[in-house]
Protein backbone atom coordinates (compact mmCIF):
# COMPACT_ATOMS: atom_id res chain seq x y z
CA UNK A 1 0.00 0.00 0.00
CA UNK A 2 2.91 2.76 1.15
CA UNK A 3 4.47 1.31 -2.09
CA UNK A 4 1.90 2.35 -4.30
CA UNK A 5 0.43 5.22 -3.00
CA UNK A 6 3.92 7.22 -2.74
CA UNK A 7 3.87 6.27 -6.92
CA UNK A 8 0.76 7.81 -7.40
CA UNK A 9 1.62 11.01 -5.54
CA UNK A 10 4.52 11.86 -7.81
CA UNK A 11 4.04 15.81 -9.70
CA UNK A 12 2.10 15.12 -12.60
CA UNK A 13 0.66 11.59 -12.10
CA UNK A 14 -2.82 11.94 -10.61
CA UNK A 15 -4.24 15.57 -9.07
CA UNK A 16 -5.17 15.10 -5.42
CA UNK A 17 -8.92 14.68 -6.08
CA UNK A 18 -8.21 11.79 -8.43
CA UNK A 19 -5.42 10.19 -5.68
CA UNK A 20 -8.53 10.56 -2.83
CA UNK A 21 -10.83 8.77 -5.21
CA UNK A 22 -8.60 6.07 -6.05
CA UNK A 23 -8.08 4.95 -2.41
CA UNK A 24 -11.82 5.05 -1.79
CA UNK A 25 -11.47 1.68 -4.43
CA UNK A 26 -9.70 -0.09 -2.08
CA UNK A 27 -12.38 0.27 0.64
CA UNK A 28 -14.81 -0.65 -1.84
CA UNK A 29 -13.36 -4.04 -3.40
CA UNK A 30 -12.13 -4.65 0.69
CA UNK A 31 -15.76 -5.42 2.09
CA UNK A 32 -16.83 -7.65 0.22
CA UNK A 33 -14.14 -10.04 0.14
CA UNK A 34 -14.14 -9.56 4.15
CA UNK A 35 -17.50 -11.05 4.64
CA UNK A 36 -16.62 -13.98 1.84
CA UNK A 37 -13.34 -14.72 3.49
CA UNK A 38 -14.65 -14.75 6.65
CA UNK A 39 -17.12 -18.12 5.49
CA UNK A 40 -14.19 -19.71 3.62
CA UNK A 41 -11.63 -19.39 6.71
CA UNK A 42 -15.26 -21.23 8.49
CA UNK A 43 -15.70 -23.77 5.99
CA UNK A 44 -12.48 -24.80 5.41
CA UNK A 45 -9.97 -23.59 8.08
CA UNK A 46 -7.61 -20.93 8.90
CA UNK A 47 -5.06 -22.91 6.67
CA UNK A 48 -6.83 -20.21 3.68
CA UNK A 49 -5.20 -17.30 5.38
CA UNK A 50 -1.98 -18.54 3.40
CA UNK A 51 -3.53 -18.75 0.31
CA UNK A 52 -5.09 -15.51 0.68
CA UNK A 53 -1.61 -14.06 1.71
CA UNK A 54 -0.27 -15.55 -1.84
CA UNK A 55 -2.76 -13.76 -3.78
CA UNK A 56 -2.03 -10.57 -2.08
CA UNK A 57 1.36 -10.98 -3.10
CA UNK A 58 0.19 -11.71 -6.96
CA UNK A 59 -2.11 -8.82 -7.08
CA UNK A 60 0.31 -6.14 -5.98
CA UNK A 61 2.52 -6.67 -8.66
CA UNK A 62 -0.29 -6.46 -10.84
CA UNK A 63 -0.57 -2.92 -9.39
CA UNK A 64 2.80 -2.02 -9.77
CA UNK A 65 2.73 -3.14 -13.80
CA UNK A 66 -0.68 -1.72 -14.96
CA UNK A 67 -1.20 1.29 -12.57
CA UNK A 68 -0.98 3.86 -14.56
CA UNK A 69 -3.41 6.04 -15.00
CA UNK A 70 -7.03 6.83 -12.97
CA UNK A 71 -8.66 4.33 -14.81
CA UNK A 72 -5.73 1.65 -14.36
CA UNK A 73 -5.11 2.48 -10.69
CA UNK A 74 -9.05 2.44 -9.30
CA UNK A 75 -9.23 -1.20 -11.22
CA UNK A 76 -5.87 -1.97 -9.52
CA UNK A 77 -6.83 -0.64 -6.32
CA UNK A 78 -10.34 -2.40 -6.34
CA UNK A 79 -8.27 -5.64 -7.10
CA UNK A 80 -6.00 -4.56 -3.90
CA UNK A 81 -8.62 -4.03 -2.03
CA UNK A 82 -9.99 -7.45 -2.51
CA UNK A 83 -7.07 -9.52 -1.69
CA UNK A 84 -5.85 -7.50 1.49
CA UNK A 85 -9.66 -7.25 3.04
CA UNK A 86 -9.65 -11.19 2.50
CA UNK A 87 -5.90 -11.64 3.90
CA UNK A 88 -6.59 -9.29 6.82
CA UNK A 89 -10.17 -11.04 8.32
CA UNK A 90 -8.04 -14.57 7.68
CA UNK A 91 -5.03 -13.86 9.53
CA UNK A 92 -7.18 -11.98 12.64
CA UNK A 93 -9.25 -15.33 12.40
CA UNK A 94 -6.10 -17.17 13.07
CA UNK A 95 -4.70 -14.77 15.47
CA UNK A 96 -8.37 -14.91 17.28
CA UNK A 97 -8.10 -18.53 17.46
CA UNK A 98 -4.76 -18.93 18.93
CA UNK A 99 -5.66 -16.49 21.70
CA UNK A 100 -8.65 -18.60 22.62
CA UNK A 101 -6.84 -21.45 22.56
CA UNK A 102 -3.55 -19.85 24.66
CA UNK A 103 -4.87 -17.28 26.79
CA UNK A 104 -2.21 -14.43 26.11
CA UNK A 105 -2.83 -11.63 23.65
CA UNK A 106 -1.96 -13.30 20.29
CA UNK A 107 -4.03 -10.27 18.39
CA UNK A 108 -2.23 -7.25 20.22
CA UNK A 109 0.94 -9.76 19.50
CA UNK A 110 0.19 -10.23 15.77
CA UNK A 111 -0.67 -6.86 15.24
CA UNK A 112 3.04 -5.60 16.71
CA UNK A 113 5.01 -7.80 14.43
CA UNK A 114 2.93 -6.33 11.58
CA UNK A 115 3.65 -2.50 12.80
CA UNK A 116 7.42 -3.77 12.67
CA UNK A 117 7.43 -4.76 9.50
CA UNK A 118 5.70 -1.63 8.14
CA UNK A 119 8.79 -0.21 10.13
CA UNK A 120 11.14 -2.44 7.58
CA UNK A 121 9.08 -1.88 4.50
CA UNK A 122 9.03 2.11 4.68
CA UNK A 123 12.71 2.45 4.83
CA UNK A 124 13.68 0.38 2.56
CA UNK A 125 10.91 1.52 -0.16
CA UNK A 126 12.06 5.18 1.06
CA UNK A 127 16.08 3.96 0.36
CA UNK A 128 14.51 2.30 -2.88
CA UNK A 129 12.85 5.75 -4.12
CA UNK A 130 16.38 7.43 -2.89
CA UNK A 131 18.28 5.60 -5.24
CA UNK A 132 15.50 5.86 -8.15
CA UNK A 133 15.43 2.09 -8.25
CA UNK A 134 12.39 0.26 -10.38
CA UNK A 135 9.57 0.50 -8.42
CA UNK A 136 8.72 -2.90 -9.94
CA UNK A 137 11.61 -4.74 -8.40
CA UNK A 138 10.38 -3.53 -5.18
CA UNK A 139 6.83 -5.25 -5.63
CA UNK A 140 8.93 -8.45 -7.27
CA UNK A 141 10.52 -8.70 -4.16
CA UNK A 142 7.98 -7.77 -1.52
CA UNK A 143 5.85 -10.44 -3.91
CA UNK A 144 8.45 -12.77 -3.52
CA UNK A 145 8.78 -12.58 0.59
CA UNK A 146 4.92 -12.22 0.59
CA UNK A 147 4.62 -15.70 -1.11
CA UNK A 148 6.90 -17.89 1.30
CA UNK A 149 5.78 -16.26 3.98
CA UNK A 150 1.67 -17.28 2.83
CA UNK A 151 2.95 -20.62 1.70
CA UNK A 152 4.53 -21.13 5.47
CA UNK A 153 1.50 -19.91 7.04
CA UNK A 154 -0.82 -22.68 5.28
CA UNK A 155 1.57 -24.91 6.24
CA UNK A 156 1.66 -24.33 9.34
CA UNK A 157 -2.24 -24.23 9.75
CA UNK A 158 -2.80 -27.39 7.90
CA UNK A 159 -0.12 -29.48 9.63
CA UNK A 160 -0.78 -28.07 13.40
CA UNK A 161 -3.95 -28.93 15.54
CA UNK A 162 -5.16 -25.88 14.19
CA UNK A 163 -9.07 -26.61 12.88
CA UNK A 164 -12.11 -25.83 11.31
CA UNK A 165 -15.61 -24.97 12.56
CA UNK A 166 -16.74 -28.71 12.66
CA UNK A 167 -18.46 -27.89 16.72
CA UNK A 168 -21.91 -28.41 15.74
CA UNK A 169 -22.59 -25.60 17.50
CA UNK A 170 -21.14 -23.80 14.79
CA UNK A 171 -24.54 -23.94 12.70
CA UNK A 172 -26.20 -22.37 15.23
CA UNK A 173 -27.33 -18.20 14.18
CA UNK A 174 -25.90 -15.63 16.38
CA UNK A 175 -28.45 -13.89 18.32
CA UNK A 176 -29.55 -10.64 17.74
CA UNK A 177 -28.54 -8.83 20.35
CA UNK A 178 -24.61 -10.14 19.48
CA UNK A 179 -25.37 -8.97 16.07
CA UNK A 180 -25.93 -5.78 17.42
CA UNK A 181 -23.05 -5.63 19.68
CA UNK A 182 -20.53 -6.30 17.01
CA UNK A 183 -21.93 -3.95 14.78
CA UNK A 184 -21.03 -1.56 17.49
CA UNK A 185 -17.85 -2.92 17.75
CA UNK A 186 -17.39 -2.68 14.06
CA UNK A 187 -18.14 1.03 13.83
CA UNK A 188 -15.66 1.83 16.90
CA UNK A 189 -13.28 -0.30 15.46
CA UNK A 190 -14.25 1.95 11.54
CA UNK A 191 -13.20 4.63 13.18
CA UNK A 192 -9.50 3.65 15.47
CA UNK A 193 -9.08 2.30 11.64
CA UNK A 194 -9.43 5.27 9.80
CA UNK A 195 -6.96 7.50 12.44
CA UNK A 196 -4.48 4.62 11.95
CA UNK A 197 -4.38 4.44 8.19
CA UNK A 198 -4.30 8.44 7.81
CA UNK A 199 -0.89 8.43 9.54
CA UNK A 200 0.40 5.09 8.53
CA UNK A 201 -0.74 5.25 4.63
CA UNK A 202 -0.66 8.77 3.87
CA UNK A 203 1.77 10.29 6.57
CA UNK A 204 4.30 10.12 3.83
CA UNK A 205 2.42 12.23 1.21
CA UNK A 206 1.91 14.50 4.11
CA UNK A 207 5.53 15.58 4.40
CA UNK A 208 6.11 15.30 1.14
CA UNK A 209 2.69 17.48 -0.46
CA UNK A 210 2.79 19.96 2.55
CA UNK A 211 6.05 19.86 4.45
CA UNK A 212 8.37 19.68 1.14
CA UNK A 213 10.18 16.78 2.23
CA UNK A 214 12.36 14.71 0.06
CA UNK A 215 11.33 10.79 -0.25
CA UNK A 216 14.13 9.52 2.38
CA UNK A 217 12.92 11.76 4.79
CA UNK A 218 9.35 11.30 3.59
CA UNK A 219 9.39 7.68 4.61
CA UNK A 220 9.87 8.24 8.16
CA UNK A 221 6.77 8.94 8.67
CA UNK A 222 4.95 5.70 8.47
CA UNK A 223 8.04 4.10 9.42
CA UNK A 224 7.79 6.11 13.00
CA UNK A 225 4.42 5.69 13.15
CA UNK A 226 4.40 2.33 13.20
CA UNK A 227 7.47 1.75 15.22
CA UNK A 228 5.69 3.56 18.15
CA UNK A 229 2.70 1.17 16.80
CA UNK A 230 4.49 -1.89 17.58
CA UNK A 231 6.22 -0.78 20.76
CA UNK A 232 2.28 0.03 22.18
CA UNK A 233 1.36 -3.08 21.05
CA UNK A 234 4.00 -5.24 22.44
CA UNK A 235 4.09 -3.86 26.15
CA UNK A 236 0.17 -3.91 25.86
CA UNK A 237 -0.08 -7.71 25.00
CA UNK A 238 2.16 -8.36 28.30
CA UNK A 239 0.76 -5.69 30.45
CA UNK A 240 -1.56 -7.13 32.48
CA UNK A 241 -3.09 -4.19 34.48
CA UNK A 242 -4.59 -2.79 31.64
CA UNK A 243 -8.07 -2.94 30.93
CA UNK A 244 -10.27 -2.60 27.66
CA UNK A 245 -12.15 0.45 28.99
CA UNK A 246 -9.12 1.79 29.83
CA UNK A 247 -7.14 1.27 27.02
CA UNK A 248 -10.02 2.22 24.17
CA UNK A 249 -11.12 5.58 26.22
CA UNK A 250 -7.14 6.53 27.23
CA UNK A 251 -6.31 5.20 24.09
CA UNK A 252 -8.69 7.45 22.34
CA UNK A 253 -8.11 10.91 23.50
CA UNK A 254 -4.14 10.77 22.82
CA UNK A 255 -4.61 9.68 19.48
CA UNK A 256 -6.57 12.68 18.92
CA UNK A 257 -3.68 15.06 20.71
CA UNK A 258 -1.36 13.48 18.02
CA UNK A 259 -3.73 14.22 15.27
CA UNK A 260 -3.68 17.52 16.24
CA UNK A 261 0.37 18.04 16.33
CA UNK A 262 0.37 16.35 12.86
CA UNK A 263 -2.61 18.86 11.47
CA UNK A 264 -0.75 22.17 13.02
CA UNK A 265 2.87 20.88 12.65
CA UNK A 266 4.73 23.48 10.31
CA UNK A 267 8.03 21.52 10.13
CA UNK A 268 8.75 17.77 9.63
CA UNK A 269 10.23 17.33 13.19
CA UNK A 270 7.12 18.01 14.94
CA UNK A 271 5.32 15.93 12.77
CA UNK A 272 6.89 13.40 13.24
CA UNK A 273 6.41 13.38 17.23
CA UNK A 274 2.58 13.74 16.74
CA UNK A 275 2.65 10.76 14.52
CA UNK A 276 4.67 9.02 17.43
CA UNK A 277 1.92 9.96 20.16
CA UNK A 278 -1.28 9.08 17.63
CA UNK A 279 0.76 6.28 17.21
CA UNK A 280 1.76 4.74 20.76
CA UNK A 281 -2.36 5.23 21.19
CA UNK A 282 -4.25 4.65 18.38
CA UNK A 283 -2.55 1.28 17.52
CA UNK A 284 -4.11 -0.54 20.77
CA UNK A 285 -7.42 0.09 19.73
CA UNK A 286 -8.42 -1.67 17.38
CA UNK A 287 -6.47 -5.28 18.74
CA UNK A 288 -8.43 -4.47 21.99
CA UNK A 289 -11.68 -4.10 19.83
CA UNK A 290 -11.09 -7.47 18.17
CA UNK A 291 -9.76 -9.43 21.59
CA UNK A 292 -12.77 -8.45 23.05
CA UNK A 293 -15.38 -9.22 20.47
CA UNK A 294 -13.58 -12.75 19.27
CA UNK A 295 -12.81 -13.95 22.63
CA UNK A 296 -16.45 -16.27 23.37
CA UNK A 297 -17.15 -16.76 19.40
CA UNK A 298 -17.47 -19.94 18.57
CA UNK A 299 -15.01 -21.87 16.49
CA UNK A 300 -17.68 -22.31 13.60
CA UNK A 301 -18.04 -18.67 13.20
CA UNK A 302 -14.89 -17.29 14.07
CA UNK A 303 -14.37 -15.67 10.08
Amino acid sequence: MGCATSRFSQPGSLTDAEFGTVLLFIGVGALPAMLLSGRAVDRWGPWVAGIMLISLAVVATIVGATAHDFVSASVSMFLLGVASGASDVAINSLAGLAEQQSGSRIITRSHGVFSLFVVIGSLVAGAARSIDLNPMTTFLSTAVVIVILGTCVAWLAKTSKVTSGTDVRGSERPALGSFVRFLLIGLVGALAFAVENAHQSCGAVFLSHELHAPPGIAALAPATFAAFAATARFASSVARGLKPPLLLVGGSLVAAAGTIIVAYSESVWVALVGFAIAATSASVLFPTLLSVATKDVLEAQRG
